[in-house]
């Protein structure tokens, strides 16, 4: 009885790993299926002040600075507001001109737009948007054929996004603006 159990303990391991085996290579396999199906993305960067085809737009970031609440405010009084209640703020500015490069009328979607550095990533600040490119701007702009336009894009960043260490040196961080992902990556880099 005692030999029996024992078989049968090591008939049950044996098993066990057999199954294991079985199972990892069904998950590699499928692992192995996917990335062919879609494989990383390819990776377009354009510096700043370069012109970047994107769709059937032309785009070029022509500056950048990043800016913190004073000078915020110094752009005008109606910028209180977006300081968030936060002593130390800032805020990465950059223009982009954005040209229609068809021969058809063409709208254009900014809002997916991120600002990205070193595992940190966001958006643009909407209301920021509204208020620095006037109460009629508009993230999905349409241009006719050959027509050009200028919007300056916020993205606002606040101490608690960053350690202590990354917040002292955020000027010094590598920003690049994402215009899409997949299945090309393509990136102005703002610095």
């Amino acid at each position: 009885m005692i030999g029996v159990f024992k078989i049968n303990k090591k008939f049950k391991i044996y098993i066990g790993i057999f199954f294991i085996v079985i199972l990892t290579t069904i998950i590699g396999n499928r692992i192995i299926s996917l990335n062919q199906q879609y494989p990383p993305p390819t990776h377009e960067k354009s510096p700043l002040k370069q012109p970047m085809k994107f769709n059937h737009f032309e785009i070029k970031a022509t500056s950048f600075r990043v800016i913190n609440n004073t000078d915020l405010l110094q752009l005008g009084s109606e910028f209180e507001q977006f300081t968030l209640g936060h002593e130390d703020f800032k805020c990465v500015l950059t223009e982009l001109h954005i040209k229609n490069i068809s021969s058809k009328n063409l709208n254009i979607e900014v809002f997916p737009f991120t600002l990205e550095s070193i595992g940190f990533s966001n958006g643009i600040n909407l209301e920021l948007f509204n208020a620095l490119n006037g109460g009629d701007a508009v993230m999905n702009p349409e241009l006719k054929p050959n027509e050009e336009i200028t919007l300056q894009l916020p993205f606002t960043m606040i101490e608690e996004q960053f350690t202590k260490k990354d917040w002292n040196n955020v000027n010094e961080r590598t920003f690049e603006l994402v215009l899409s992902l997949y299945p090309v990556k393509k990136t102005i880099v703002l610095n």
